[in-house]
C-alpha cells in the first residue's frame, strides 16, 4: 500500500493563488460576454424587486444554514462548512430550475440570474 503524499505548502499556495486568479479572470469573462449579449437589458429589463430578493439569498442561506447547524449542536467548523454549502448552492439550483422550467426565448435577461446570484456570493 502507498503512503499518501501531500503537496507542499508553497505549492498549495500557488494553486490557490492560480485558482483565485482563475475564478476572478472567469467571473470577468462571464460578465463581459453577457453585458455583450444583453447590453442595456440588463438594467432596464430586469425587475429592481427580483434583484433585491437575489441579494438576500446568500445571505439567507447562509444564516440559516449556520444558526440550524448549530442548532443541531454541530461543532462550529462543521457549521461553518453546512453554512457555505447551503448559500452557495442557491445558484446552480436556480440556474436548473430556470432552464428546466422555461424555454430560453421567454426568460431572456432573466437567465443573467444565477450570474447576480454568483456577484452576490463574491
Amino acid at each position: 500500500m502507498s503512503e499518501l503524499t501531500y503537496f507542499s505548502e508553497k505549492t498549495c499556495e500557488n494553486i490557490i493563488k492560480i485558482g483565485k486568479i482563475g475564478m476572478l479572470v472567469g467571473l470577468f469573462a462571464i460578465i463581459g460576454i453577457n453585458i455583450a449579449l444583453y447590453g442595456a437589458s440588463l438594467v432596464k429589463r430586469f425587475p429592481v424587486d427580483i434583484l433585491i430578493a437575489i441579494s438576500c439569498v446568500p445571505w439567507l442561506g447562509f444564516v440559516f444554514g449556520f444558526v440550524f447547524a448549530r442548532l443541531a449542536k454541530e461543532p462550529p467548523r462543521s457549521a461553518r462548512t453546512i453554512m457555505l454549502e447551503t448559500g452557495l448552492k442557491n445558484t446552480q439550483i436556480c440556474l436548473i430550475i430556470m432552464m428546466m422550467a422555461f424555454p430560453p426565448e421567454k426568460i431572456g435577461v432573466l437567465m443573467m440570474m444565477p450570474l447576480y446570484f454568483l456577484f452576490f456570493h463574491v
